[in-house]
């Protein structure tokens, strides 16, 4: 029997830095810590199945880092998106990938010892995550190497816009126009789907968002989040007046305070967000974690949705825009 997890025990310590850059760097280095002791639990889970069940092990540890550790996996797909001299699909992506990256990652990790299939409490964390980090600093060292030969590029796929002040333009989260003609993946023929049905066309222009993790936070109030909405609403009118669509996948539309604000029409759901690790005061979320150890999914859902244009610029354009 695993032992109790208490309710002031915690699994990540509190990440203390200089400059805010720093501790977007620290907190992103604990999600990943995180992704990869999940995946590690449930290859330890698949493997001890395989044995009672006297069967093969056919999976690899980067087949379940690929499919439940995105923020791991989206790295390593930016890295070869700049290295390469080429645009790449995404089965390209994949294949590069699993040939130049995920061969090492398994090696790295066949040579760990193994880790305990119920180990959920934060003595064991830390242990095994001090184990694990062999995995994260590989993809460190990936990624600082691509960012120095590549930084105009890297600050144009990572930075958000600014504004003639220096600062962020929108407040509602990253946005990029007609992202979704860029990609063939089963999750994007699953939107395109439903906004056909909706009667739009794969050639209308769409807005895809990428929401700020911390509107699911009670310090967040719903005047602000409002505000960020009719900040989008203005940008949209003046920079992107074509867009039929407003698209995105997050967590969010499955948090009941933002659902009251951002009634999306929700699509389906794509994999984990973890994201929704993070708190209000930019530290995980240490009670979220607990849940996620104890449960082995993620306190909420990652949805797709999607608003059209003219329902979202009739709630949140400020009134004065719309003479």
């Amino acid at each position: 029997m695993p032992k109790e997890i208490l309710a002031n025990e915690k699994y990540t310590p509190e990440i203390i830095a200089n400059n805010p850059e720093r501790h977007k760097e620290d907190i992103e280095r604990q999600l990943r810590q995180l992704q990869i002791l999940f995946c590690d639990k449930l290859y330890q889970k698949y493997k001890n199945e395989c044995k009672i069940n006297s069967e093969p092990i056919e999976k690899t540890f980067s087949d379940l880092l690929d499919e439940h550790a995105p923020r791991y996996s989206g790295d390593l797909r930016m890295v070869e998106i700049m290295r390469s001299a080429k645009n790449l699909s995404e089965e390209e992506q994949y294949d590069l990938i699993k040939e130049k990256y995920y061969k090492k990652i398994d090696e790295l990790y066949n040579d760990l010892p193994n880790g305990e299939i119920d180990g959920n409490t934060p003595e064991y964390i830390k242990s095994r995550i001090e184990e694990l980090n062999i995995l994260i600093d590989y993809l460190e060292s990936e990624v600082k190497q691509t960012k120095n030969e590549f930084p105009d590029k890297w600050r144009e796929m990572i930075e958000l816009p600014k504004n003639e002040n220096g600062e962020n333009e929108n407040t509602a989260g990253l946005i990029v126009f007609n992202s979704l003609k860029e990609y063939d993946t089963p999750e994007i023929h699953q939107i395109e789907a439903a906004l056909e049905q909706a009667g739009l066309l794969k050639s209308d222009d769409f807005l895809e968002i990428h929401l700020p993790a911390q509107y699911g936070e009670q310090k967040i109030s719903p005047e602000t989040i409002t505000e960020s909405l009719n900040c989008l609403a203005k940008i949209i009118v003046d920079k992107y007046p074509t867009t039929r669509a407003i698209v995105t996948v997050s967590w969010l539309l499955d948090h009941p305070k933002f659902k009251q604000l951002f009634m999306m029409n929700e699509i389906g759901v794509s994999g984990n967000n973890w994201g929704q690790l993070i708190g209000s005061n930019r530290q995980i979320n240490q009670e979220r974690v607990k849940e996620l150890l104890l449960t082995e999914k993620m306190p909420y859902k990652n949805l797709i949705g999607y608003i059209s244009v003219e329902k979202f610029l009739k709630k949140y354009l400020p009134n004065k825009r719309k003479d």
